[in-house]
């Protein structure tokens, strides 16, 4: 059975506190986000990848 791709919009405080939840999960094959502000995408990809 093929896993979850989740995507979360934006990189503020929902980010930071689902995204860890979700690759946590067993369930959850992929978690992507998308941000449009340059410094909030580089902190949000390099504090979860």
């Amino acid at each position: 059975m093929r896993g979850i791709r989740v995507g979360v919009l934006g990189a503020g405080t929902f980010a930071g506190r689902f995204i860890p939840l979700f690759q946590a999960h067993p369930m959850v094959e992929d978690v992507c986000f998308a941000e449009r502000l340059e410094e909030r995408r580089q902190h949000t990809a390099s504090k979860y990848n």
